[in-house]
């Protein structure tokens, strides 16, 4: 979380097969935003946030290859 106390995490669903995992953003207001990083992610975990609210984490190819990300708000 940052000092706005927005929290970013990650959750999947119970008995899922595929493309599980995804990040999310909650805010200080309680908004709940749900996000996958675009292009055909298999996994998106958000890892961190800063006090302007960019996200930063990783996310899953579908060649099992992972990578980092930043997203903007």
């Amino acid at each position: 979380g940052n000092f706005q106390n927005d929290i970013v995490g990650i959750y999947n669903f119970v008995n899922c097969t595929s493309d599980c995992n995804h990040g999310f953003l909650r805010s200080h207001d309680g908004s709940y935003t749900s996000f996958d990083y675009p292009g055909g992610s298999i996994f998106t975990e958000a890892t961190g946030i800063n006090a302007l609210g960019v996200v930063v984490g990783l996310f899953g190819d579908s060649s099992g290859n992972f990578h980092g990300f930043i997203r903007t708000p």
